[in-house]
């Protein structure tokens, strides 16, 4: 028995001098660090991915991922193209749209005549500090609940067309299996909403001192004010992208 326990030993013992040497520490460690890399790409990637689709098809610039406090995520549902367009836009490109947001959201709830609204305009447009009561927001509340000369316009809520469901990729290393992420819209009754509480919020924005915040959220609101017809709100904003502001002339 003895004879026999050491020759099975033997054959243990050459098979172990057949494998390879475990690897030294500082093998391990680098073999760790290429892994956690891998993983940290694989995740960065991921990330970007959802953020390409989030902003409709395509990166955002700096410009857009700084404006991410204003309403942007939303205008994004409605129409990724004018935010981008907006996002690369000149300061008065983006401030004209501002101006012409907070108007057409005036129109659209019929508030221009009424004297404290169209004061708020003229001073957009002048480049004025809005006069009271749009300098206090529990004043402008007030104002526009007691003032009998505000008008009682409603309109069918905007609703953002339809976007296929966000597909991430395929899983990578290390990933058993990949969720695939589904936003259906249940469908609702739309609700009516008042045209006069989301166009002073327009008039507000676009007196912002950032001129592409002021534009982003002054459409925004104003693309709410028009409710149902946010389709031909939109048009007409798209048509200031021509607009171009002229370079000061250079000093010698």
């Amino acid at each position: 028995m003895i004879r026999q326990t050491s020759e099975i030993a033997a054959y243990w013992h050459e098979e172990a001098r057949g494998l390879p040497s475990p690897p030294a520490p500082e093998q391990r460690a680098e073999a760790e660090r290429l892994a956690r890399q891998a993983k940290e790409r694989d995740a960065e990637d991921r990330r970007l991915h959802y953020e390409r689709w989030e902003w409709g098809g395509r990166l955002p610039n700096e410009a857009l991922r700084g404006a991410r406090a204003s309403n942007v995520l939303g205008l994004l549902t409605f129409d990724s193209d004018l935010v981008h367009t907006l996002g690369a836009s000149a300061p008065g490109v983006q401030h004209t749209v501002a101006l012409l947001s907070a108007r057409r959201a005036c129109e659209a709830a019929g508030l221009t005549d009424v004297p404290w609204v169209a004061d708020a305009l003229a001073a957009l447009e002048a480049g004025r500090p809005l006069p009271p009561p749009f300098d206090d927001p529990a004043r402008m509340s007030d104002a526009l609940r007691s003032d009998p000369r505000v008008p009682d316009t409603s309109v069918l809520e905007a609703v953002p067309p339809e976007r296929p469901p966000y597909q991430p990729p395929p899983p990578g290393p290390g990933d058993p299996y990949a969720v695939v992420e589904t936003f259906p819209r249940t469908p609702r009754a739309l609700h009516r909403i008042s045209q006069p509480h989301y166009a002073l919020p327009a008039v507000l924005a676009a007196a912002g001192p950032a001129p592409l915040i002021a534009a982003l959220d002054a459409v925004w609101h104003a693309l709410n004010t028009c409710g149902e017809h946010w389709p031909e709100f939109l048009d007409e904003i798209r048509s200031v992208r021509a607009v171009t502001v002229p370079e000061p002339p250079r000093t010698a």
